[in-house]
């Protein structure tokens, strides 16, 4: 048979589920009906007894168990992770179970054909983000759901001290000889609980902690690193550690806590993030490191340039890079280091964000990577350091090769919202021919910025293969001025002509929010009777501004004999043009949708004005 695609078997995964506590319900309701009532379970955790669940006689060979161990469950959504492999067992099963849903089929019935290992799969990603609370709650579904859950160790190893401690014991119970997820809430004032953790769990189960997650308050990293460090070694046994400081401020100066954890090397650690930590990295190198997460962090010492570097070069195989609101580096003392950049073998993923343009720039040039590269960019504008063309040339300049980028991500943020402006583009050809998404978001001052900045931050890039545009402006941009009146200068529309010109294979423009009939001027034929992207077929309007004569020449100026025929028009939302010109558009495209047969007030029965 073959297989089966992946989405088919997440949603089948979903059906099952949620069929499945449908029953459950109807079945709790149906006592209560006719028993008056059904025996509650207690919010109690499970006896630490791993033995087989018995069932009664008399309900041995239902599919739904004994009705009084059935109790109402509460809806709610599940995400799903994707599959790494399908199996054939697993393909056969969900095949035939998506033929009875679509046959209808009784649900009961459906359920009989799952068998227990696929169920336990189910159950791996029902339980995802899940409380232990709600766990217990699955194991009085039935008998069967009771004994996989209490069988399978799996669903027992995601370890949160924020729970009653009773359901944390019984966790670790279950969870036997399995990797655990620790996640421990808080270090407060009163440590005797932390330190009853550590010598009588953690330590005994140092080698199965597989994750760690603590949030240690500023005025605490003291004895957070004598913990972590001495009374508990956690960094050299983990495969992923996390320690953030959630309430506090951005330190200027290196905690204890960072300078006495990594004393020996960490052989294991493959995943580390910090948050809100002042950094000092005169640590080992971490050889099997391949995520590092650092939030608003600052580096602190005399040279935290150099300290960077030297950061990068102890991480080989480092695949993913997150530097979010750093502080404390400076983009004059990294430009030393253009010359000598660190390369990573192994970098995939970079993420850089709420840095100044120039210390991104010299970020980027700091760093290169033989591999495809999926980068995202968000840029902190301050007062001091005002966007130009030139800032954006000089970004656009540093970047790696748009041949060795996979996915590329500028926003250019600003922080005044009302100046926002968005230019997404989805599926950007590159040379190598990979499929590619890039997406330039420009922020300024309104129309000049956007008419200064634009035709130079779009030069280095190829956009001979791109499928899919869409523009979103809000408050100002091109098109739009100040007063939401006055017609564009005729350089923006220019400007808009020069980029779609290097857009031939366009088939899907999406122009929304207060574009007006003098941009849409840049889809016409030009003089020398050429008509940019003869390729659209689907152009999208919606929450516009045209009048009848704009949208006419939209189709009388884009000539079927140069142009494809357009397939569908989106006018919802729009305005200034009436139910006539919208029938004569009808008329010359496949598909037009529009709200409704006219825009006089007159006609509505209720206004409502928000």
């Amino acid at each position: 048979m073959a297989a089966l695609d992946v989405r088919e078997f997440r949603e089948s995964l979903r059906r099952v589920v949620d069929e499945y506590m449908k029953l459950a319900v109807s079945a709790t309701e149906a006592s209560q009906v006719e028993g008056g009532g059904i025996a509650q379970v207690p919010w109690v955790v499970l006896e630490n007894d791993d033995s087989e669940v018995k069932s009664d006689d008399s309900d041995a060979d239902s599919e739904v168990d004994n009705e009084e161990e059935i109790v109402p469950l509460t809806a709610r959504e599940r995400k799903l992770a994707a599959l790494d492999v399908v199996t054939t067992s697993v393909d056969t099963v969900f095949s035939s179970l998506l033929a009875d849903f679509k046959h209808q089929r009784n649900t009961h019935s459906v359920l009989e054909n799952i068998t227990d290992e696929v169920l336990s799969r189910i159950f791996l990603f029902a339980v995802e983000g899940e409380t232990a609370r709600s766990k217990f709650l699955m194991t009085h579904v039935s008998r069967r759901w009771r004994a996989l859950f209490l069988a399978d160790s799996r669903l027992w190893t995601s370890i949160n001290y924020i729970e009653p401690k009773p359901f944390v014991d019984e966790c670790l119970v279950r969870a036997r000889k399995a990797a655990i997820d620790i996640k421990y809430p808080w270090l407060f004032d009163g440590t005797s609980d932390f330190r009853t953790d550590i010598e009588t769990v953690f330590l005994d189960r140092l080698d199965q902690i597989r994750s760690f997650s603590i949030n240690v308050p500023s005025e605490h990293h003291p004895l957070g690193a004598s913990f972590l460090s001495h009374g508990l070694p956690i960094a050299t046994a983990v495969s992923v550690l996390t320690i953030a400081d959630g309430w506090g401020s951005v330190p200027v100066v290196p905690g204890p806590l960072i300078e006495d954890l990594f004393q020996s090397n960490a052989p294991r650690l493959q995943y580390l993030a910090f948050e809100r930590f002042g950094l000092s990295w005169n640590l080992h190198k971490f050889p099997m490191l391949t995520t590092l997460f650092l939030d608003k962090c600052y580096f602190v010492n005399p040279q935290p340039e150099a300290d960077f570097l030297t950061m990068l070069a102890a991480l080989p195989a480092l695949r993913q890079l997150s530097l979010l609101d750093v502080q404390g580096l400076c983009w004059h003392g990294l430009a030393r280091y253009d010359e000598h950049p660190i390369e990573l073998p192994e970098l995939q993923i970079m993420r850089l964000d709420g840095l100044r343009l120039r210390d991104t720039v010299a970020i980027l040039s700091s760093i290169t990577t033989p591999r495809s590269l999926r980068l995202t960019v968000k840029i902190r504008f301050d007062d001091d350091e005002p966007v130009t063309p030139l800032t954006s040339l000089r970004l656009n300049e540093r970047l790696p090769s748009l041949d060795g980028i996979r996915d590329l991500q500028v926003d250019l943020g600003h922080n005044n919202f009302e100046t926002f402006e968005t230019v997404t583009l989805t599926g950007a050809p590159v040379k190598n021919g990979h499929n590619k998404t890039f997406v330039l978001g420009l922020t300024g001052n309104g129309r000049q910025f956007s008419t200064q900045i634009f035709p130079g931050a779009c030069d280095p890039f190829d956009f001979s293969r791109l499928r899919r545009l869409v523009m979103n402006w809000r408050m100002c941009g091109w098109g739009i001025a100040a007063d939401q009146e006055a017609p564009p200068p005729h350089d923006t529309v220019q400007d808009l002509v020069y980029f779609l010109r290097r857009c031939p294979n366009l088939e899907i423009i999406q122009l929304t929010a207060w574009m007006t009939p003098e941009v849409l001027s840049a889809f016409y034929e030009d003089t020398e009777g050429n008509v940019p992207c003869p390729k659209v077929t689907v152009l999208n309007l919606e929450n516009s501004s045209f009048n009848d004569e704009g949208l006419k020449d939209l189709i009388r100026r884009r000539p079927t004999s140069k142009c494809a025929r357009l397939r569908s028009l989106n006018l919802r939302g729009s305005f200034q043009f009436s139910a006539e010109t919208v029938d004569w558009l009808r008329e010359q495209v496949d598909e037009v949708m529009w709200d409704g047969e006219s825009n006089d007030i007159t006609n509505f029965e209720t206004i409502q004005l928000s």
